[in-house]
């Protein structure tokens, strides 16, 4: 009794000519080859995306930091990322500033220090009088 999944012996496989085979792995290799390069070009964008949303990120950072934090640094140090970032991860800004209240009111020696006094390095008032010099006596006298 023949068995309806085993071909009958007169079909035979379909064969391709070894030129038209051998073309058409070179055209697969090519892909791959293509699909590689742009793999890694795609990898080389993302790092550089990746750096400029870091810089963009401390910018903002520093920015609202300025004058609040002694330095800025300190938010990152106290406050996870994803607190101060969108869904998208960039800064907003109104999160940051929200930790950065947070964080003085929590840590309050992270502060920035405003300076004190003048910064005339303690001179203080008019120039005291000298008395005569023997030169100042002589160019007179």
């Amino acid at each position: 009794m023949p068995d309806d999944t085993t071909p009958a012996p007169d079909d035979h496989p379909q064969t391709f000519d070894a030129d038209y085979v051998r073309k058409l792995r070179d055209e697969a290799a090519g892909h791959r080859t293509a699909r590689r390069e742009l793999e890694q070009r795609v990898e080389q964008l993302q790092a550089q995306v990746d750096g400029y949303r870091q810089q963009d990120f401390d910018r903002t950072i520093t920015e609202l930091a300025d004058g609040r934090l002694a330095d800025p640094r300190d938010l990152l140090a106290h406050v996870d990322r994803d607190e101060l970032t969108t869904d998208d991860g960039d800064p907003d800004p109104e999160r940051v500033t929200a930790a950065i209240d947070q964080l003085l009111d929590d840590r309050p020696h992270l502060r920035a220090s405003r300076p004190r006094g003048d910064a005339d390095g303690g001179s203080r008032g008019t120039p005291a009088t000298r008395s005569p010099s023997f030169g100042d006596v002589l160019r007179e006298g």
